[in-house]
């Protein structure tokens, strides 16, 4: 479920999306060890007269004698948590830097191809999408889709240098709101 949260796409994006998942669970079951050693120092020792009635006392000074008594545990689990922390910190920053170099990539891929699918319809060229992707690295992008993207780069372009935003309404009255009223 982790690795879908971060959309890898390649290879290396998805295995670097399996090690951050592998580093949660990892860190969920370091955490629950040291739950663990608590409550099964809780569980096992009988109460001080110290605390009396209040049960809430009482579980302080088991975990406060889980803690003196199995220091060397707690500190092993805080090394391991620490070490499983940068590696997924570092596997975090390794990924964001694999996608935002892909998204890049695509999207000067899906550029030259809309720009080469333009050629080859006013060439009365066939256009290869396969052939394309052979040359730009990987990326296949669908005739539909291409086409698609001409059209709205084409329609966007036309709406730039003909309207005047100047004349335009405000956002809120395109939105249906009423203007705000102008103190006198």
């Amino acid at each position: 479920m982790l690795q879908c949260i971060h959309e890898p796409v390649a290879a290396e994006e998805a295995a670097i999306a399996r090690d951050i998942a592998t580093s949660h669970w990892r860190l969920n079951r370091v955490r629950a060890a040291e739950d663990n050693l608590f409550a099964l120092r809780t569980g096992t020792t009988a109460d001080s007269g110290i605390a009396g009635d209040n049960v809430q006392t009482a579980d302080a000074i088991h975990i406060a004698s889980a803690f003196a008594e199995q220091s060397k545990t707690f500190d092993l689990l805080s090394g391991y948590e620490r070490r499983i922390q940068r590696s997924l910190e570092s596997n975090r920053k390794q990924l964001q830097h694999l996608q935002a170099v892909r998204k890049v990539a695509e999207a000067t891929a899906l550029e030259e191809a809309m720009l080469l699918r333009r050629y080859a319809q006013e060439n009365n060229e066939v256009y290869d999408p396969e052939g394309e992707a052979r040359a730009n690295g990987g990326f296949l992008f669908q005739i539909e889709v291409l086409d698609a993207a001409i059209l709205r780069a084409y329609r966007l372009k036309m709406a730039r240098t003909t309207l005047d935003f100047s004349k335009l309404p405000s956002p809120a009255i395109r939105n249906g709101e009423k203007p705000a009223a102008r103190a006198a």
